[in-house]
């Protein structure tokens, strides 16, 4: 009875369960799409344009699809595991007509006999004590369970893969933008040494020079329009939503890394909600169930049948106790199988599945290392970003004054015009830098997020709370860009 109170219980989970993981993915749609029609509403509207992307994502990757329609499957495989421990009835029924001619001799006449036949039978069949049965139910159970974490691990790999993408052709776009002001500031430049030289106050070396720098960053500039198309096919790849993103993140002052102190609080976290390590947990724990489904072939099997049957037969020309007259029968039997020799195959297989047991321990080992390992490379990505953008910040400020110096040394014939287009070039190369590091910043906290299995709609309201609308044209957040422009 404890066995069947056990079954009981699981069902009622399993149940649950299923309709966890299936809310789950509505709910998460639905949060989605309010998130997304709630921020209109924003003072910095229309930051709904990555819960746009994810919302396509989730409602249309086709890996996330399949998991969801493969827990479906899992979960009829339990229920057809368990059948093999419930009671099963079957109902058996016949119905025939027989009839013979007898020929008689002489003055004997011939007889002829009719008569029908009908019988059924009702039987019915319970396990009392079958450990393979019950074990092979219960690795159902977990097969189910693991197909419910596989559905985690690509719900938050397709927010995370989305969510990297869309950053990525942001970074690609910022990188677009740096360089056509780049380029815009180095047609000026020559324009102005084009008069120079034409009024000879210049050498023919300045103008080369000038050309020779304007024409590398056209070709950069052809590069990294490359990588933006190349971006944005990615993005509309993994979302299915052939759009173009229209909302970028707002600059911030200070930007927080994760104490080191928290490594070990954060290590307890990826260990306890990981997908991967739990899967690899599952793994240990069927391959366990293997084994004890293996030991338990040495054990008997015990089944209890219980039969009612019952036949009416009667004759049209006779009248006998065969063929007029009905039968009933019943019968309970207990029966009870004791292998006691299989040429050997239960020992190796006792010890095969011990192996199973040992390699499954390994790889969650090897999962489990490989998992904190990537978290602290996380960590140590999202601590560098941070403290990269506060020095970049600084560096901005710092090689825009070095460069306007420069300028001035050279418009003063104390600088040499190669200076200045280094200058040039150190300053918006750290401007890219400091741009990639906001990106990178966000890039890593998702990954971060993802690795230690935290990632989650809270996640993504944090980031999408402080995105404001791309306008066209509009200058970036540094304020040497406008004077960049009035030059």
């Amino acid at each position: 009875m404890l066995m069947y109170t056990y079954i009981f219980r699981d069902w009622l989970v399993m149940i649950a369960q299923v309709s966890r993981a299936q809310f789950y993915h509505m709910g998460a749609l639905i949060v989605i799409l309010m998130l997304s029609v709630s921020m209109t509403g924003h003072k910095h509207a229309n930051a709904a344009d990555l819960t746009e992307f994810l919302y396509s994502a989730l409602k249309r990757n086709p890996a996330l699809q399949k998991t969801m329609q493969q827990i479906d499957s899992r979960a009829y495989a339990r229920r057809i595991s368990k059948a093999g421990l419930l009671p099963q009835l079957s109902l058996d029924a016949n119905t025939s007509l027989s009839s013979s001619t007898t020929y008689g001799r002489g003055e004997s006449a011939d007889t002829r006999d009719s008569f029908p036949e009908a019988g059924y039978s009702i039987s019915l069949s319970q396990v009392l004590f079958d450990p393979q049965t019950y074990y092979s139910y219960k690795n159902a159970q977990i097969s189910l369970n693991r197909q419910e974490l596989q559905y985690k691990k690509d719900y938050q790999a397709t927010l995370n893969n989305t969510l990297n993408a869309y950053f990525e052709y942001l970074r690609s776009a910022t990188q677009l933008r740096t360089t056509k002001m780049e380029l815009q500031s180095s047609r000026k430049r020559l324009q102005q040494i084009m008069r120079s030289y034409e009024l000879g106050n210049v050498a023919k070396v300045d103008v080369l020079e000038s050309q020779a720098n304007l024409d590398n960053i056209l070709a950069s500039e052809v590069t990294q329009e490359n990588a933006l198309k190349s971006a944005l096919i990615r993005l509309q790849e993994l979302s299915l939503l052939f759009e173009k993103p229209t909302s970028d993140i707002l600059s911030v002052e200070h930007i927080d890394g994760i104490d080191k102190a928290n490594f070990d609080n954060w290590h307890d976290i990826a260990e306890a909600q990981n997908p991967d390590v739990l899967i690899a947990q599952k793994d240990v724990q069927s391959a366990q169930l293997d084994l004890k489904s293996s030991q338990s072939e040495y054990y008997p099997t015990v089944n209890l049948n219980a039969s009612h049957s019952g036949s009416d037969s009667r004759a049209a020309g006779a009248n006998n106790a065969t063929r007029n007259g009905r039968t009933q029968n019943q019968s309970i039997t207990l029966n009870l199988r004791l292998p006691l020799y299989s040429g050997g195959s239960r020992e190796y297989g006792v010890k095969q599945a011990q192996k199973d047991v040992q390699i499954s321990n390994t790889d969650f080992i090897d999962v489990l290392n490989s998992t904190i390992a990537d978290l602290d490379t996380a960590i140590e990505n999202i601590n560098a970003n941070a403290r990269s953008i506060e020095i970049l910040q600084r560096s901005i400020q710092a090689n825009h004054e070095s460069y306007e110096a420069i300028q001035t040394g050279y418009k003063l014939g104390e600088r040499k015009l190669t200076d200045v287009l280094d200058a040039q070039s150190k300053l918006y190369n750290v401007i890219r830098d400091y741009y990639g590091a906001r990106y990178d910043y966000i890039i890593n906290t998702s990954d971060f997020h993802r690795i230690s299995g935290t990632l989650s709609l809270d996640v993504i309201s944090e980031i999408t709370a402080n995105m404001v609308p791309i306008v066209i044209g509009e200058a970036f957040d540094i304020p040497i860009f406008e004077e960049e422009r009035d030059q």
